[in-house]
């Protein structure tokens, strides 16, 4: 089954539209948050790092 984007706020499974509202507004986040908040839209979280002088190799974590 696939998803349709965007969703609204309601739309999130296992959270409620205030608690995304909080989310969407804060300037800063912890990664548990932001992995509840991507598992909520049926998604995961991938995190790239690469150097400043060279992004062809790059680091991937993924949550």
């Amino acid at each position: 089954m696939s998803t349709k984007y965007p969703l609204s706020q309601g739309e999130l499974k296992g959270l409620t539209q205030s608690e995304v509202s909080k989310i969407e507004g804060r300037k800063d986040l912890k990664l548990s948050t932001l992995n509840k908040y991507a598992r909520a839209m049926g998604m995961k979280v991938k995190i790239v790092l690469t150097s400043e002088e060279d992004d062809m190799r790059p680091i991937c974590i993924y949550g």
